[in-house]
């Protein structure tokens, strides 16, 4: 008789690790979990049909946190409302890995300035694209992409928050 063994069993400590490492398991917190994303995720229908789908937190000391996901990107955007100061970061969700960091930048929201992270270079060509983080006319904080992975394309933006 052959025994199981996990995944995360199988791979040496502190190489790779698998999603379902970091699975939420206990009953409890699955339903604590469902009704999180029920109550605080929005999904985003954008107008050619693409579905992304965004938490954002309500502004502390006007710090705003916003989570975007556009599959299999997830972009985090922390931005001071007062400072006028943003910092992003691009994750890929991998199949049975999980998210796997790609890029990040901080920097200034001026009118008309883009804070543009490029991401081509990875290993692999896992992934490649774009995405812009700018302030318009109109004081809205906006977040464009031009992202690929696993042959699909997704271009889009989305308006954050208006400051």
């Amino acid at each position: 008789m052959s025994s199981l063994t996990s995944p995360s069993m199988m791979i040496a400590s502190g190489k790779v690790s698998s999603a379902t490492d970091h699975a939420v398991k206990n009953t409890e917190d699955i339903t604590l979990h469902l009704k999180f994303c029920r109550e605080c995720i929005e999904n985003v229908k954008l107008g050619d049909g693409q579905v992304i789908y965004v938490l954002q937190t309500s502004a502390v000391d006007s710090v705003v946190v916003n989570k975007i996901l556009v599959d299999p990107f997830e972009v985090d955007i922390t931005i001071d409302t007062s400072a006028l100061i943003v910092t992003v970061q691009i994750y890929i969700d991998l199949p049975i890995v999980g998210p796997l960091l790609l890029a990040q930048a901080m920097g200034a929201l001026k009118f008309n300035s883009d804070i543009e992270i490029n991401f081509n270079g990875t290993p692999g060509d896992l992934a490649s694209g774009v995405a812009g983080v700018k302030m318009d006319a109109t004081n809205n904080v906006v977040l464009s992409w031009d992202f690929a992975s696993f042959g699909v394309e997704t271009k889009g933006s989305y308006i954050i928050v208006h400051i």
